[in-house]
């Protein structure tokens, strides 16, 4: 059973990282936030092979293949089976007690981005998602399902 009281982050990472890539700022911040814990969640899809693994959410629109008038969309399976990864994270927290709104998302570049789609399709509101150097990769289908939950996202560039 969860502490009632606690506030609960989980980290993903941006492409190419593990869940290791995000350990250390959550130890940095544990130290500065009484009642909250720091989890890494690691993307679920492997972009690179056996010998040099490439972790990350979905497979990113490739820059040659770019259109004149802007990027791909991204890989729109892997961004739901990623989805259902994190919602499937959420829920664990949640039935072990937690309260939605003590959940936060944190996320980097593609980290960022996933942490956004969930974050936005999530069915209950939750306490947060800030994300750093990201974007929104929503599927058309995908409809935010909770706006309420507070965003906060900086990035990077002009």
């Amino acid at each position: 059973m969860m502490n009632m009281s606690e506030r609960i982050v989980l980290m993903f990472h941006g492409l190419g990282g593990d869940r290791h890539s995000m350990a250390p700022f959550g130890e940095y911040c544990a130290g500065h936030l009484p009642n909250t814990r720091f989890l890494t969640v690691e993307g679920p899809i492997n972009l690179g092979d056996r010998h040099r693994p490439c972790l990350g959410w979905f497979e990113p629109p490739n820059d040659n293949d770019r259109a004149c008038d802007g990027p791909q969309p991204p890989d729109f399976n892997g961004l739901n089976h990623s989805l259902v990864t994190v919602h499937k994270a959420i829920d664990q927290l949640v039935d072990d007690g937690a309260d939605p709104q003590t959940i936060h998302l944190l996320g980097h570049s593609q980290g960022g981005a996933i942490a956004l789609a969930a974050g936005l399709t999530y069915p209950a509101k939750l306490g947060s998602v800030c994300t750093i150097a990201a974007y929104l990769a929503l599927t058309p289908e995908m409809k935010p399902t909770h706006s309420l939950t507070p965003l906060l996202s900086s990035s990077f560039g002009i």
